[in-house]
């Protein structure tokens, strides 16, 4: 579905298929063969279930403090895998931007890393950790989140 979603908005990526990867050293190496930004992407929950997607680099360590500092919260925890596959239809491992497309219900903050924002091209995946997509980043930020009705707030 969400590739169908790409194909729709004519938004082309490259496709790198592999063993299912778990780690962030994993995501590194995929993304140096595609030439582009490694990311993580986590999904957060404030203790008032308010959710958060967070898409870093690969490389960049997450400071739940500043983070909570930034978006006002006072305490960040993962999401549960089954709110993972609740809201987005993923799994541990396997979270993406690309799954905002499942939240209908407008839960989840995006919030996006300057670095990444600015970046050329990233590497995500289509909720499924033995896939990786290299996008353009203006596709992503210009075409793909305002047709599935979504905004961004640029962080750090």
């Amino acid at each position: 579905m969400i590739v169908a979603k790409l194909e729709e908005l004519g938004i082309a990526c490259r496709k790198s298929v592999h063993e299912p990867i778990y780690t962030v050293e994993a995501g590194l190496e995929i993304a140096g063969k595609l030439d582009a930004m490694p990311c993580k992407c986590l999904l957060l929950r404030s203790r008032k279930k308010e959710y958060y997607m967070v898409l870093l680099p690969g490389n960049k360590r997450l400071s739940s403090k500043e983070l909570s500092e930034c978006i006002g919260c006072s305490h960040l925890s993962f999401a549960s895998e089954k709110e993972l596959d609740e809201l987005l239809h993923a799994k541990p491992g396997a979270v993406s931007p690309l799954g905002l497309l499942f939240d209908t219900n407008n839960q989840i903050q995006l919030l996006i890393d300057k670095e990444v924002a600015e970046s050329d091209y990233f590497v995500c995946h289509p909720n499924d950790n033995t896939c990786s997509l290299r996008i353009k980043t203006s596709d992503m930020l210009e075409t793909y989140l305002p047709a599935i009705g979504k905004k961004y707030l640029s962080i750090i």
